[in-house]
């Protein structure tokens, strides 16, 4: 599975547009009325988070392979390297559909 390719920008109507396609409709997906700004503020910064996510999975795919991991070791451990590390992991398996 592959994503339109980024960079992904955030309209200020809540549209996530990539290169050559509308990547999400913010307003849409949340389906509610946005008649309130602090509503339409939020499905902004959602849109915001949204069109930053190719960059963000890139560089974890790159921070997390920039060192040998032993996952079991990761696994096992505790400390804040670790859990960050565990995070990273699962963020990119979910966003590419796959177990972590």
């Amino acid at each position: 599975m592959t994503h339109t390719p980024g960079p992904w920008q955030a309209c200020k109507n809540g549209i996530v547009e990539g290169k050559s396609a509308l990547v999400a409709d913010v307003f849409a997906v949340e389906a509610r009325s946005y008649d309130d700004e602090t509503e339409g503020s939020e499905a902004r910064a959602n849109a915001a988070l949204i069109a930053a996510s190719p960059d963000l999975l890139e560089a974890l795919e790159i921070l997390t392979g920039l060192h040998d991991i032993d996952h079991e070791e990761i696994a096992a451990c505790s400390c804040d390297t670790c859990n960050a590390h565990k995070i990273a992991f699962a963020a990119i398996a979910k966003a590419r559909k796959t177990n972590a």
